[in-house]
């Protein structure tokens, strides 16, 4: 594990150091934005969605945000309306942006590896006396993440629960592979006895599995290879980029094409830690 304290002054260059160099996912917490702050970091995060780096913002859910506006004070008011401009600012980035409730702590984890912790809010801090302490450890990380629920995108889950089942637990359960497994079936329009035929797997079997059965490794891989997807294995890290990228080829297909039998659709459904 190497780590190294950083300060206010000596902190923006070295993160942006990191940045520069990180290749499929960027996740920030950082409870509170300001404009300010925005304008001073908006060219580092076009940078990244130029780079196709998917980046995850979890930012603090104000306890007045499902109340009417017409019944806030004036001060909220201008603070949800200065929020809804700060969050539009960051997805014109690419950025996905979440709200969660009762937040504090201030994280910056890039491709599940290096970590940066501390006092100093990255989308608002301006000139307060701040800390920060840079971890490479792609352990450390992962348990940030967990405990944290750092992979609870909604964005992200919308399109790589399309390709991995069961995202973001780190394995899918049985019923998760088995819905799965018939929602694709479904689409390549295909019944449980075409499916036996072209997979040598049993109808009863296929229906187990689509029910919530466990199953050999070979036979959900004769399955996915017949229902004309793919198996591969992928770094973590790098999964929100790689689905998001399959989702819009598939959808450039899609608009080119009448049949959907005629897709060649490349499917990811195995996750791998980053080595």
């Amino acid at each position: 594990m190497t780590t190294k304290t950083y300060t206010e002054s000596t902190f923006w260059s070295a993160f942006r150091s990191d940045l520069e160099k990180t290749k499929g996912h960027l996740i920030i917490q950082s409870p509170f934005v300001s404009p300010q702050r925005l304008k001073l970091v908006a060219n580092d995060f076009k940078s990244l969605a130029a780079r196709n780096v998917t980046v995850c913002i979890f930012i603090q859910r104000p306890k007045y945000w499902d109340t009417p506006s017409e019944k806030l004070s004036t001060k909220n008011q201008y603070e949800k309306h200065e929020l809804l401009a700060n969050i539009e600012e960051m997805k014109k980035w690419n950025c996905h942006v979440n709200l969660k409730s009762k937040i504090h702590s201030k994280f910056a984890i890039h491709d599940h590896r290096v970590m940066w912790e501390g006092s100093l809010n990255k989308l608002s801090h301006l000139n307060g006396l701040e800390h920060m302490r840079r971890w490479e450890d792609p352990f450390e990380a992962k348990q940030i993440i967990v405990s944290h629920e750092l992979l609870n995108c909604q964005a992200c889950i919308k399109v790589i629960s399309l390709f991995s089942p069961g995202y973001p637990n780190p394995e899918p359960d049985a019923k998760q592979f088995g819905e799965w497994l018939k929602r694709n079936r479904i689409e390549a329009e295909m019944t449980h006895r075409q499916l036996e035929s072209l997979s040598g797997v049993s109808r009863r079997t296929i229906c187990n599995i689509e029910q919530g059965s466990d199953c050999f490794l070979n036979t959900a891989a004769s399955l996915i290879e017949h229902l004309n997807l793919e198996l591969c294995m992928i770094p973590n890290y790098l999964l929100p980029s790689i689905a998001q990228m399959l989702h819009n080829e598939m959808a450039a297909l899609r608009a080119k094409r009448n049949s959907r039998k005629s897709t060649k659709r490349r499917m990811t459904v195995v996750r791998a830690d980053a080595p």
